[in-house]
């Protein structure tokens, strides 16, 4: 018979070792539900059709510039914190002239913590390709890419969860938002089609890509190409016959394209 000492030490022996492999198996459990995200924030335009001096998203929105707004949101406490997320990094493109510029603004704006996660890279001559150039910069083991536009301030953490979470189970998801105007196809100055809006959504970003088959559809297209015209990533799915899945967008997270959008985005953070 064993003493009651020698009881009671293997008993607290045995029940720390089954605490530890419960632990080590909820670990294991929760490693495999998390994704993890490379985000791409495209900030590299010269906001030509905005007709500043400076880039558009360098503009102040209430109390921070706009591009601040767009990395803020991935970076808020709800996307940190979301136990099947994991944020690895943002990848900024941006042109080289503005590149101190805008490292000054996230060492003001971000914390030093959360200012490790960010990455700049150089933009392109075009959207495609400043974006082909994000993704290229991708490193390590990665699920996915989250693709936004910097000149859209106003996106909240439900629809980035949205999107993500829609991710889990489909390869490609792009926000959309139902079209209200009456649409016209038109050529040379002529109405040549009526179309029917009841099949057509206006395209948001963020837009989320697995990231091998966004890999796989930049190969069958090429982007240097001036000819190629892709306004949205969600355009190269069609050469690999990747459908897009499509969730509910939100009619606050508007591109900011000319003056008269700055003051809307104001109205609507106040």
């Amino acid at each position: 018979m064993y003493g009651i000492d020698i009881v009671t030490k293997i008993y607290k022996k045995y029940a720390k070792i089954m605490i530890m492999k419960k632990t080590d198996s909820s670990d294991r459990r929760d490693s495999k539900q998390i994704k993890r995200y490379s985000v791409v924030i495209t900030a590299a335009g010269s906001g030509s059709r905005f007709g500043s001096d400076q880039p558009k998203q360098f503009l102040m929105i209430q109390d921070k510039p706009m591009i601040i707004h767009s990395i803020s949101a991935f970076l808020s406490d709800p996307i940190i914190n979301d136990q099947q997320v994991l944020i690895k990094d943002i990848i900024i493109t941006i042109q080289d002239a503005y590149k101190s510029a805008l490292e000054s603004l996230i060492s003001q704006y971000v914390s030093a913590e959360l200012a490790t996660k960010i990455k700049l890279v150089p933009g392109g001559k075009t959207r495609q390709l400043s974006v082909f150039n994000g993704i290229q910069s991708i490193s390590g083991h990665i699920d996915g890419v989250v693709i936004h536009d910097g000149a859209r301030p106003h996106i909240g953490t439900d629809l980035i969860l949205r999107v993500l979470n829609a991710g889990k189970i489909h390869k490609a998801v792009i926000p959309v938002i139902p079209v209200t105007d009456t649409i016209k196809q038109v050529d040379q100055d002529q109405v040549s089609a009526h179309l029917d809006r009841a099949h057509l959504a206006a395209v948001q970003t963020p837009q989320y890509f697995e990231l091998d088959s966004i890999c796989a559809a930049y190969k069958k297209v090429d982007i240097s190409d001036p000819k190629v015209n892709i306004t949205d990533e969600s355009m190269l799915m069609d050469t690999i016959n990747e459908p897009v899945k499509t969730v509910v967008g939100d009619i606050s997270n508007i591109k900011v394209t000319y003056p008269s959008d700055i003051e809307t985005i104001q109205y609507k953070t106040v």
